[in-house]
């Protein structure tokens, strides 16, 4: 008897046992890990704004030292025949640098090269370029990490990609005077025309086919918070927080066109309206 109840007691799990363990190791992964991913989600989305607070400041700082001028933009055809700081294309407002020049490395010092935050980073006002990219984008592989640092750190950090080019993954003050008419003008030149609460920069939106088919694909290659249908948006007071607009995930998933045409700087500025009302 004493030989029997030694011999139980040493026995090991059953397969029912063991197959219980795995069970309830299971459900309880189930239960956890969205936990986790969603909290991992928000503190990138904090992360993300707080990107857009430093611009906000180092843009300010900036102005300081250039009359009054926030950082400027040159590329896109709209800037030909002397013009400069016309926006051909809302997209053009995510370039830091654009250039020929292939695997260059962005200067520490100002160049014709740099474009909107490029400036801030050439200048010192920012030192840490990494505030230009949402950290939602950092685990993108080749090639859907073009919104990501890594993108531009070829042979180093800030590398330009392969047609010389380094952009953020931030729309930067994409405003147009009046975007319908074609003008092209850039609606804040200076920090004096900021009005009190007014959309100023965004997470980067674009449809990648340009316009056809029109509208850009729900999904994590393209919307920095996903699964969630929105944005962080910066304003003009320097307030930044994430957004959601019915209106605008409906625009942008069905009708946006990215690319240098009147039709396309009206759906980009329908976008900013309606996250201006969504966020009140």
């Amino acid at each position: 008897m004493k030989r029997n109840r030694t011999d139980r007691s040493n026995r090991g799990f059953t397969l029912i046992e063991l197959l219980v363990v795995i069970a309830i190791i299971a459900i309880l992964a189930a239960l956890l890990l969205p936990a986790l991913a969603g909290a991992k989600r928000k503190a990138q989305r904090t992360s993300c704004l707080s990107n857009l607070r430093q611009i906000y400041m180092a843009g300010t700082i900036y102005a300081g030292d250039f009359n009054d001028y926030l950082p400027i933009t040159t590329v896109g055809s709209a800037n030909n025949n002397g013009k400069f700081n016309y926006l051909g294309g809302e997209h053009y407002t995510r370039y830091v640098y654009s250039s020929g020049n292939v695997n260059t490395k962005v200067p520490v010092t100002y160049s014709t090269a740099d474009q909107n935050l490029g400036f801030l980073y050439a200048g010192g006002f920012i030192a840490n370029a990494n505030v230009f990219f949402c950290p939602s984008f950092a685990g993108l592989p080749p090639p859907n990490n073009t919104m990501s640092a890594a993108a531009y750190s070829n042979p180093g950090f800030l590398s330009t990609d392969g047609s010389g080019n380094v952009r953020s993954s931030y729309l930067y003050n994409p405003r147009e005077v009046n975007a319908a008419s074609g003008g092209n003008q850039r609606a804040y030149q200076k920090t004096s025309q900021l009005p009190g609460h007014k959309f100023f920069t965004m997470d980067y939106v674009e449809n990648t086919t340009g316009g056809s088919p029109p509208g850009m694909t729900f999904s994590g290659q393209s919307f920095p918070h996903w699964p969630s249908k929105g944005w962080v948006v910066l304003f003009t007071d320097g307030s930044a927080h994430f957004v959601y607009s019915p209106g605008g995930f409906y625009l942008v998933t069905q009708h946006l066109v990215t690319s240098e045409t009147t039709a396309s700087a009206a759906l980009y500025d329908t976008l900013f309206n309606d996250l201006e009302q969504a966020e009140r």
